[in-house]
Order: C-alpha cells, then structure tokens, then sequence
C-alpha cells in the first residue's frame, strides 16, 4: 500500500491521476479513488495531508474546492 505522500508524489506525474481526481465531488468519491489507486490513506488523512503542504492565498479553484466541501490537492 502507498502512503499518501507517495501517492501525491505519483498524481503529480500523471495526467489520467489529475484529471481523475479534479472530477472528485465528495469524501465517498475520494475514498474510492484511494483504494482503486491503492492508497491506505482515509479521505480525511489525505485532505489533511494536503491541506498541511498549501501555504499562502488560495487560488480560486482551491478556494471553489474548500467551499464545496473537501478540498482537493492543489495543481
């Protein structure tokens, strides 16, 4: 099983990753993706993960992302 670090580190180096986890709407959806990309990371332990590596001001797309509910990693 992947950490979640080495996951990022694998989304970041494809497309098909990136696109797949833009089109994330929910928690559900998030975890479904980890466990399909086997990742033992919960939706809440990557959202964390994340949310611990942004620094600064939020571009919009994050901003919509937060606002919608969960945010998503940050291109």
């Amino acid at each position: 099983m992947k950490t979640v670090e080495e996951f990022i580190d694998e989304i970041k180096g494809s497309a098909e990753l990136q696109d797949e986890l833009k089109a994330i709407k929910d928690k559900y959806a998030l975890e479904r993706f980890l466990q399909n990309n086997d990742c033992g990371a919960s939706a809440d332990d990557f959202a964390n993960y994340v949310k611990s590596k942004s620094e600064g001001e939020l571009d919009d797309d994050a901003a919509e992302n937060v606002a919608g509910g969960y945010p998503v990693f940050p291109y």
